[in-house]
């Protein structure tokens, strides 16, 4: 049973926990009605917040306990730093080895026998007559180049007495193959400044 327009009026009306004024106008378009009911029945209850909420990260920070990789440029300052020691103890090995083989030479033992036995050296050094050895070395240093194919050798090396030391001198050439060694210089420097020549001394050929 329906009422007339006329005799409805207006209203209130619950739908929904929503309050809601019929009109004749309301009464008149039930659809445009049933779609406002809808519409407000669908809408979610809004939220009061009592305070503006805070940023939070996006990502949480990682929590495992492994290190990070080394960067490119330590990882390169540890070649270089490898690099430079294998190089050096290289070179420290060619040193040791051309010093051994100047100090093995025949013409270099000629020439400490010939200072050991002269005696002019032991007058002014003292007897007996040695080669101390070199810094970080068991064996003397022998400065210098031996080179018999080519016929050339050119020595320098320290001499101790029992008083002083001193330097040794020592160069000889061979002009050409078959001929023998020509003594250039053999002399003894002591340290106070003492010069012995010992190039007139005869001297076994290498």
């Amino acid at each position: 049973m329906s009422l007339p327009m006329s005799q409805l009026g207006s209203r209130p009306t619950f739908i929904g926990q929503r309050f809601f004024l019929l009109t004749p106008r309301h009464l008149g378009y039930p659809h445009m009605l049933h779609q406002k009911v809808r519409l407000a029945s669908s809408q979610p209850d809004k939220t009061q917040f009592s305070a503006p909420s805070r940023p939070r990260p996006i990502h949480p920070r990682p929590t495992s306990g492994r290190d990070l990789p080394p960067s490119n440029k330590s990882r390169a300052a540890w070649l270089f730093a490898a690099a430079l020691l294998g190089f050096s103890g290289w070179g420290a090995f060619l040193l040791y080895a051309t010093n051994l083989e100047r100090l093995s030479s025949s013409v270099t033992r000629q020439v400490i026998s010939n200072l050991k036995q002269n005696s002019d050296v032991q007058r002014a050094l003292g007897a007996p007559i040695r080669l101390p050895s070199a810094m970080f070395l068991s064996d003397p240093w022998i400065s210098g180049a031996v080179n018999m194919p080519a016929g050339h050798v050119d020595l320098s090396f320290r001499i101790q007495g029992s008083r002083k030391g001193g330097t040794v001198y020592f160069t000889s050439v061979r002009k050409e193959k078959g001929v023998p060694f020509t003594i250039l210089r053999f002399k003894v420097i002591t340290d106070d400044g003492e010069t012995i020549s010992l190039t007139h001394e005869p001297l076994g050929q290498p």
